[in-house]
């Protein structure tokens, strides 16, 4: 059989891989991470941290190089921290811990600035860093009507304009510009897995905008009122249900998360160490 030079490796001549990550090589050190659904962008993910090229099988070697470079030093630490900052840290040693929301700017971010932008209506929208961990393709890969908009740039920015070109990308927008392409807005699109706290929710609420997002870690810490958003593992039905929410409501709950009330809710966790601290020492006798 006749072979020629591949990328990597020597392959059959007028052979093409087709990626079938359904048989990703595994190992119980180094499992097999996706699928073939890139239903939430696993498969976007696993080619940037893993170095899978477009044409290229994955490997083992991919496999290894995915678990050090993303799994390890994010996957892991962020799964530590959650399930070790509340009542676990008492059995480590780490006793009295509070939760100290986020604050949010409410004169900048306010239904008032929103604007009849030249976009068919209802406009999804997401805001943020436009990177692999923010799982926009899978916002992006959903069948609305009206108009997608993506406000930010980032590494992965020129790869979604090709594959999604009828979306609408606006760049960086900083301060009156970013706030008022945010209350432009019908739907606020959430679409990340991984993210912590998520402050970009509450602007968008602060905005009069609902959001809709997966019912992860992050979403479920600010959408605590059903209200204002809506969290479903299915993302279609999370936006087009969003649809119907009030955005007076969504600016009364964000008016809770105002920077006066963070302030307060950080004063309130402090407690003196008591008299004990300023008492002379006891002479000795």
């Amino acid at each position: 059989e006749l072979y020629v030079k591949g990328k990597n490796k020597y392959i059959p001549a007028g052979r093409s891989f087709v990626q079938d990550w359904a048989n990703t090589p595994s190992s119980h050190v180094f499992p097999r991470m996706w699928d073939n659904s890139n239903d939430r962008g696993q498969v976007d993910v696993y080619k940037q941290y893993g170095g899978v090229a477009d044409d290229d099988p994955p490997t083992m070697g991919n496999n290894i190089r995915y678990f050090i470079t993303y799994q390890t030093y994010w996957m892991y630490l962020r799964y530590f921290f959650w399930n070790f900052s509340g009542k676990q840290n008492d059995l480590q040693g780490f006793g009295n811990i509070r939760d100290w929301s986020r604050g949010v700017d409410l004169e900048l971010f306010h239904p008032l600035r929103r604007a009849e932008l030249d976009l068919p209506r209802p406009i999804f929208a997401f805001v943020g860093r436009v990177a692999v961990e923010k799982n926009i393709a899978a916002f992006l890969s959903l069948q609305l009507p009206g108009s997608k908009m993506i406000v930010g740039s980032g590494p992965q920015q020129a790869e979604l304009q090709r594959r999604f070109p009828r979306a609408h990308f606006m760049g960086a927008q900083h301060s009156a510009a970013l706030a008022r392409l945010v209350a432009s807005a019908d739907v606020f699109v959430f679409p990340s897995r991984t993210d912590t706290f998520g402050l970009v929710m509450l602007e968008a609420l602060a905005s009069g905008v609902p959001v809709a997002a997966y019912p992860v870690p992050g979403p479920i810490d600010v959408i605590a009122d059903g209200k204002v958003g809506v969290l479903d593992d299915d993302l279609h039905q999370a936006a087009l249900k969003a649809l119907h929410l009030k955005g007076e409501d969504c600016r009364a709950y964000a008016e809770g998360f105002s920077w006066t009330r963070t302030a307060q809710q950080f004063l309130s966790h402090l407690a003196p160490f008591g008299a004990q601290l300023n008492a002379p020492s006891p002479r000795p006798a």
